[in-house]
């Protein structure tokens, strides 16, 4: 069974973690979001993933989406 997981934060470690989902094969890489829009694109273009956003509320939203695969920076966790 493939789970949807989208990627919040493109930077950092993320792209090795998107290739690990992708080698394992149980994960469908449905979208993905970034503040950089330049970032955003470029991940987005790589992996061949349609649905890119620039908000986290956005991409949250999407009810098809299973699970969300974190990779934001410590200050970005949590809003005070």
């Amino acid at each position: 069974m493939m789970i949807k997981v989208g990627f919040i934060g493109l930077g950092h470690n993320c792209i090795g973690h998107i290739e690990a989902h992708l080698r394992v094969g149980k994960s469908e890489i449905t979208a993905v979001c970034d503040r950089n829009p330049e970032r955003l694109e470029y991940v987005s273009k790589r992996f061949g993933i349609d649905r890119a956003y620039l908000s986290a509320d956005e991409i949250c939203e999407q009810s098809d989406i299973e699970a969300i695969s974190i990779h934001t920076g410590d200050h970005y966790h949590i809003e005070p």
